[in-house]
């Protein structure tokens, strides 16, 4: 059983993040590419390259802005820039 859970860490661990602006705390592990085509959003989708290594160059950062975003449409958005949402999506997914 702890093979089990040891392998299923690592899968979560290893798959790639979708994250919806503005909420940068609950990527969403499963997604199809119609989700990239909203063009009302802003989305940023990290991927690891390389277990072996914590360079973050050998990873990679996705960002998606639809034609038609605009921040002001998510009431939600608080205080959160557009860069910040970026940065905070990249530290929710490879930590600080």
């Amino acid at each position: 059983m702890d093979i089990y859970r040891s392998e299923t860490e690592m899968e979560q661990f290893t798959k790639p993040k979708l994250y919806y602006y503005p909420d940068a705390d609950k990527p969403s592990a499963i997604f199809d590419f119609e989700e990239l085509e909203n063009q009302e959003a802003m989305l940023v989708l990290c991927v690891r390259q390389d277990l072996e290594s914590e360079n973050r160059q050998n990873h990679t950062c996705y960002v998606w802005k639809g034609y038609e975003f605009d921040p002001e449409n998510h009431p939600e958005k608080a205080s959160i820039t557009e860069e910040q949402f970026v940065a905070k999506c990249i530290e929710n997914y490879w930590g600080s």
